[in-house]
């Protein structure tokens, strides 16, 4: 462990600095070596208290790194009249990385020192970085840095050059020391009001792909949709710091908590997947707010050429995420008499079919599945707006159908298909060609349209009349239900296509309905 005395700052005289760079396997280069070619361990990267070795294109650092390693000034490596000579005295404020995050906890980890100092500050940067970034420079004028910035993008030689200890160390130490140099701001009493959702709807990779669905529920309870990167960063600290509850998907956003004193609300932070980085438990340990960390059932979506770690992904049940948020979604306890006649047709149908595998797609007010013991229910929408509570036999995902069927749905034998029709007829067709992969011969649909135009429902079940020849539609009566089912192959002339929907799907009695399926 770290700990910060006077001790902690060591001195060298000619210390060759390198600059950064990073092989294929996220290895860094570069580091510190003394006017005897010795390396400065305390120059390197160290993470979860692993060091992370810094190799440079044309010096050989070996995996493990011992006491007597030396910089080898031999064929290949970078000659002693190649370092471009500094004098003065200066210090090394570490590894510049681009990368909000990762600037504000690696590359200022020994601002405790040098933020009373006037002393130049060098930083190890990749070849050819000559400036800083505008968030970054925004940071440092927040903090009152207006020394001089040296970018070692070449092998460079310092008269004199002060190495002081981490005040941060990635995912496992935060000195007191640099917590308290890094508070910007006082923060007020909280505005029990003000709760924040920090959006990454903007991202374009390592995105949540239904985060959409989950802000616009949180919108309509009265929650701020913020989007960080579209302000400043003095911006982000104000919108913090008053805030009752800030709440997001991981990532480097919540790191601006580390500019806020004595912040007085709650934090709530839902992992990606099924791990979390260790800085956001370390900061909250050393600034000592309240914090929550919820894990949610979550699926990749990954792409050809993608990595695990930068891929999107989706939750697949959004409603244990708002109930942890304190916003829920409708009863079905009390189901309005609209629906009632639809759900006790498909309960019948279910319990005379003896159907056991039952697939639900695009339930947004209610969910039809039958509320019966044995029964494998599985329902599929990407706006689900009611609770799932009142039917926890089933299983309930917050996804668009595409997704399932692209990455979930190992099924290819569901009994029964309950399918809410849409205003889209195009969406509707690629639903149901979907489906087909998913089902056997037996299979029946059944398909709920009391909320949808009667032009919409004619378009797609012409569509589904003429190209899928093999099926059978039945209307059934006193509902707002049609079912579709395998038939012997009939003829369909154009003439019949072109008549209105009531003359080719044949109307059927509730009572009746299980004689023709």
């Amino acid at each position: 462990m770290v700990s910060i005395t006077p001790d902690s700052i060591a001195q060298y005289s000619k210390a060759k600095v390198l600059p950064r760079s990073q092989d294929r396997y996220g290895n860094f280069s570069g580091g510190i070596f003394t006017s005897e070619n010795e390396l400065v361990k305390n120059s390197l990267y160290y993470k979860i208290n692993a060091v992370v070795k810094y190799k440079n294109n044309q010096i050989s650092v070996p995996q493990k790194i011992e006491k007597n390693f030396k910089l080898t000034m031999g064929a290949g490596s970078p000659q002693l009249e190649l370092f471009e000579k500094r004098k003065g005295t200066y210090i090394y404020a570490g590894i510049l990385f681009d990368h909000y995050g990762h600037f504000i906890l690696d590359s200022l980890s020994r601002y405790w020192y040098y933020r009373n100092s006037d002393l130049p500050i060098v930083w190890a940067v990749e070849e050819g970085k000559q400036s800083l970034s505008i968030y970054q420079k925004e940071i440092l004028d927040l903090l009152c840095i207006n020394n001089e910035i040296i970018l070692v993008d070449k092998p460079m030689e310092f008269e004199k050059l002060i190495v002081p200890e981490y005040g941060y160390i990635v995912q496992d130490y935060f000195s007191n020391e640099q917590s308290k140099a890094l508070e910007i701001i006082d923060c007020p009493k909280v505005d029990f009001k003000k709760k924040i959702w920090l959006s990454r709807t903007s991202q374009t990779s390592a995105r949540v792909l239904n985060e959409n669905v989950i802000e616009s529920h949180l919108e309509e309870n009265g929650w701020i949709i913020y989007k960080p990167e579209d302000h400043s960063v003095r911006d982000q600290i104000e919108m913090y710091r008053d805030a009752c509850h800030i709440a997001g998907i991981a990532s480097s956003s919540q790191h601006t908590m580390v500019f806020l004193k004595g912040f007085k609300g709650k934090l709530t932070i839902f992992p990606r997947g099924v791990s979390l980085s260790g800085n956001y438990l370390t900061i909250q340990k050393r600034k000592r707010f309240k914090q929550a960390v919820k894990f949610i059932s979550s699926f990749d979506c990954i792409l050809p050429g993608e990595t695990r770690v930068r891929c999107n992904r989706v939750f697949t049940n959004i409603e244990v995420m708002l109930n942890q948020l304190g916003v829920g979604l409708n009863s079905q306890k009390k189901i309005p008499s609209i629906h009632k006649n639809n759900l006790i047709a498909i309960d019948g149908i279910v319990k005379g079919k003896y159907a056991k595998k039952v697939l639900e797609i695009g339930a947004d007010t209610i969910s039809y599945l039958p509320r019966r013991s044995g029964i494998r229910g599985i329902s599929v929408s990407e706006n689900r707006n009611f609770s799932s509570s009142e039917t926890s036999l089933h299983k309930y995902f917050d996804i668009c159908p595409s997704h399932y069927f692209t990455y979930l749905s190992n099924q290819t034998d569901y009994d029964i298909f309950i399918i809410h029709l849409n205003s889209d007829a195009a969406k509707n067709k690629k639903i149901y060609n979907a489906t087909l992969s998913a089902s056997h011969k037996n299979s029946i649909w059944i398909y709920a349209c009391d909320t949808t135009t009667n032009d919409s429902v004619e378009l797609f079940f012409k569509y589904l009349f003429s190209e899928h020849i093999n099926k059978r539609i039945y209307n059934l009566m006193g509902t707002g239900l049609y079912i579709v089912k395998h038939e012997l192959q009939h003829n369909v002339s154009d003439e019949v296509i072109d008549m209105n929907l009531s003359s080719w799907i044949q109307d059927i009695a509730v009572s009746g309905v299980l004689n023709k399926l």
